[in-house]
């Protein structure tokens, strides 16, 4: 299984672009086929983005992200998977109720909606609070 690498960044809306880069060449090298692009690009923004207006305990904190191969799952299936890890106070996204979809978008309570499209788009994800670290991985089916 190749090796799991990561990238250390100041949580900052700037550096966005970098972090995209990061992923998008960690991808090509773990042969991530091309139908999965679209939904990888918009899940590491979505959770970057969570990170840079929501989890960091003071500004210019910074976030680790990580691309590698994982058996996830009761079949230990082989996926490919980003990890976004932060310092902010405990959260787990996988807790908070569904957003009311049902509802007038102009009556729809803000937040949740991103958390929401990224666990429709991966095939698994996960939340632990470790060493006093936010770890939100998402994970998606090479098959």
């Amino acid at each position: 299984m190749p090796e799991n690498v990561h990238l250390s960044i100041v949580a900052d809306f700037d550096n966005l672009a970098t972090v995209k880069a990061f992923v998008s060449r960690r991808a090509k090298e773990l042969a991530v086929p091309d139908r999965l692009w679209s939904k990888l690009e918009l899940v590491v923004e979505e959770l970057f983005l969570n990170i840079v207006n929501h989890s960091c305990p003071t500004p210019k904190t910074s976030a680790d992200i990580s691309c590698s191969w994982q058996n996830v799952g009761q079949k230990a299936d082989e996926m490919f998977c980003v990890s976004v890890r932060d310092w902010g106070p405990p959260f787990n996204p996988l807790e908070n109720d569904s957003p009311a979809l049902e509802q007038k978008v102009e009556s729809r309570p803000i937040g949740g909606l991103g958390i929401f499209l990224v666990l429709q788009m991966a095939d698994h994800c996960s939340y632990t609070r470790e060493d006093d670290n936010n770890i939100f991985s998402a994970c998606f089916q090479m098959k």
